[in-house]
């Protein structure tokens, strides 16, 4: 059974968005693809400008935990294409379930950690579908 995935479109200027529910996690995590530039404007339209400190430009993406009727924003600079931009992705991926346990007060544990591996895959899969496109 394949997850809902709102299928990527331009919002704010260059930017993609893929919205990827995560199903049993009651959060959705929006996946953002284009230039750092354009970032500030998406995260206050996307947190009705109430935006979250924007880092400085990384080497090609971060994440931002959830917040209260928000779930986790990755950015990513360009398509995950290839090595790097996969690693990217699952790094970014990573802090986002991380981040989603903890608001549902899971600890990372061994116990935990299957669980925390196929929400990172179910990202990770779901982004290079819908930006490989």
């Amino acid at each position: 059974m394949k997850a809902y995935v709102k299928a990527p479109k331009r919002v704010l200027g260059r930017l993609k968005e893929c919205v990827v529910d995560m199903g049993t996690f009651p959060f959705r995590v929006h996946v953002v693809m284009g230039p750092h530039s354009d970032l500030a404007r998406y995260m206050a339209w996307r947190h009705d400008d109430d935006c979250p400190p924007l880092p400085a430009e990384t080497s090609g993406g971060c994440c931002w935990p959830s917040r209260p009727d928000y779930g986790p924003v990755i950015w990513l600079s360009c398509k995950p294409n290839g090595p790097r931009g996969c690693s990217i992705l699952s790094h970014e991926a990573v802090h986002a379930v991380g981040d989603m346990m903890r608001a549902l007060h899971m600890d990372f544990l061994r116990s935990t950690e299957e669980v925390a591996c196929y929400a990172v895959c179910h990202i990770v899969e779901t982004v290079m579908e819908e930006f490989g496109k």
